[in-house]
C-alpha cells in the first residue's frame, strides 16, 4: 500500500467540502429537474461555480481544472465544478471579494491564497 501524501489529503479534504456543499445546495435548490432517475432525483448534474482571482493561464489553473475533472469523475458526472477565472481582479481586495461572493451565494466555492484569510 502506498503512503498517503499531503497532496492527496488536501484533495480528499477539498472533495469532501465540495460534496458537502453540493448536498447542501441540492437540498435548498428551487430548481425543478427536467428528468428524474428511478429514485426521483434529478438526472441533470449539479454544477458548482468556483471563483478564482487567477487567470486561465496562471500556474494554478491546471490544478483547478484537475480538481473539476476529479469531482466529475468521482461523482460519475452528477457533480460538476465550473471554474470562473479573473474574479475580482484588479481590485486590491480581490481575494476578500471572493470570500464575500461565496458568502452571499454568488459563487458556490472560492479559491484564494492562504494569506488572504489573515486580513
Amino acid at each position: 500500500m502506498r503512503p498517503v501524501t499531503k497532496t492527496k489529503c488536501k484533495w480528499a479534504t477539498a472533495l469532501a467540502a465540495v460534496i458537502a456543499a453540493a448536498a447542501s445546495a441540492g437540498c435548498t435548490s428551487g430548481h425543478k429537474p427536467s428528468a428524474a432517475d428511478k429514485a426521483g432525483g434529478s438526472s441533470v448534474p449539479t454544477v458548482l461555480r468556483l471563483a478564482s482571482v487567477d487567470w486561465s493561464g496562471h500556474h494554478n489553473a491546471p490544478l483547478l481544472r484537475q480538481f473539476a475533472d476529479q469531482v466529475a469523475k468521482l461523482s460519475d458526472g452528477r457533480l460538476q465544478v465550473r471554474v470562473v477565472f479573473n474574479v475580482g481582479w484588479p481590485a486590491a481586495d480581490h481575494e476578500q471579494q471572493i470570500v464575500r461572493d461565496v458568502r452571499s451565494g454568488r459563487y458556490d466555492l472560492g479559491w484564494i491564497g492562504a494569506a488572504a484569510g489573515t486580513s
